[in-house]
């Protein structure tokens, strides 16, 4: 099975400061090298005028490669002793007869200098983080499992938008399989003027334990997001299992790939519970159809996603994050981009075709279709 990419640190293929590996930028921008500059770096750029005024014994060089070496914290706490470094430099120079260490305001010139170089310093940090962040992995990068016992216990945590008239066709596909959950089931229920009502929904769910039901607007730019952190608020704090799903294909009309995406999630993270809780065992998140070099942005860590955004995920593992209530973007994607900013994609499993393409094209399920069949009929062994 395909993994994820070890930190860049110790990846094989990356050598600092020289070529990447085929990196495509967030702007689709190809990146060949990473950005660097340390603080005496950018102070050095700020006084390039400075060099104008020759002098013996500089030290310019050598306390530029401290500040560089000792880093961003320590020049911020240390800020008096560079402007020192500085006043000494600037003595050895001389101009229309004054020393410049003499001209009025000198200091003050100075400490504004040093702010902006490490400013500027920091600036670059962030830029070189957001591109080693987003080195990608590959369909060759191995998987590294993380075992961990689980206590038999399988939640639900599900959005819906019971919009007409679709959202009876998601709800029959995970109400047919509500017996796999016996743990805490809490469902979300987001309404508009284009849907049914929470109680429609609950009337539906007639004769089906529903241990928690959430009510609450839908936001057509979130979509699934408003229910997400809600919806985790309700799961225990405990070695169980969460299986997160939304009525995908609501949105869409009959006929639609959508319905046969949902519908195949459903089948292969669903349908073989051995399947499943074996992955489970070792890996603190599975899902299906997990996509790399796929990137939502800086504030994603790892740049991946389960394609169609449903997943399990050890409880445990997740609530110690302190993080575990952030998603990474702000629209609706923020929760099919959550598991990519959770774990990195050697610590991901998946069941079924992995390093999937464009979902929404026929021509990937015909790409994916070999594998697809192969998995459903490993099942019946």
């Amino acid at each position: 099975m395909p993994g994820q990419s070890a930190p860049v640190a110790d990846r094989k293929d990356f050598k600092e400061g020289l070529a990447l590996p085929v990196v495509t930028g967030f702007n689709g921008e190809s990146i060949t090298s990473l950005p660097t500059g340390g603080v005496g770096t950018e102070l050095k750029k700020l006084l390039s005028w400075f060099g104008q005024y020759a002098a013996e014994g500089c030290n310019c060089q050598k306390h530029a490669d401290t500040m560089d070496a000792n880093g961003i914290a320590w020049c911020e706490t240390n800020v008096d002793q560079i402007i020192g470094w500085l006043s000494e430099e600037a003595a050895k120079r001389s101009v229309l007869g004054w020393s410049l260490d003499k001209v009025p305001g000198f200091e003050w010139t100075a400490r504004q200098l040093v702010a902006r170089a490490i400013d500027n310093a920091k600036a670059v940090e962030a830029a070189r983080t957001k591109l080693l962040i987003y080195i990608p992995p590959t369909a060759h990068d191995p998987l590294t499992a993380i075992p961990a016992e689980t206590n038999g216990r399988r939640n639900l945590a599900f959005h819906l938008w019971p919009r007409k008239p679709l959202w009876k066709a998601a709800a029959d596909q995970l109400i047919k399989r509500l017996d796999v959950f016996n743990g805490v089931r809490s469902i979300s229920v987001v309404v508009d003027h284009e849907s049914d009502s929470l109680q429609d929904v609950k009337d539906y769910f007639a004769g089906h334990r529903i241990d928690h039901w959430l009510a609450m607007a839908n936001d057509p730019k979130r979509r699934e997001c408003v229910s997400f952190v809600p919806l985790l608020e309700t799961m225990p704090r405990d070695t169980s299992i969460t299986f997160w799903g939304h009525g995908k294909s609501v949105r869409h009309h009959e006929g639609s790939v959508c319905m046969d995406w949902a519908e195949t999630q459903y089948r292969l993270l669903l349908d073989h519970m051995p399947t499943t809780d074996a992955l489970t065992s070792q890996f603190p998140i599975v899902g299906a159809f997990k996509r790399l070099q796929f990137n939502f942005g800086p504030n994603c860590k790892y740049g991946w996603h389960y394609s169609g955004g449903v997943y399990w995920f050890r409880n445990a593992d997740v609530f110690a994050k302190p993080d575990w209530q952030r998603l990474p973007v702000s629209f609706f994607a923020g929760t099919e981009s959550w598991p990519g900013d959770m774990f990195p994609w050697a610590n991901a499993a998946c069941v079924g075709p992995s390093a999937v393409g464009d979902l929404y094209k026929n021509d990937e399920w015909d790409r994916i279709a070999p594998e697809l069949a192969c998995e459903f009929e490993r099942r019946k062994e």
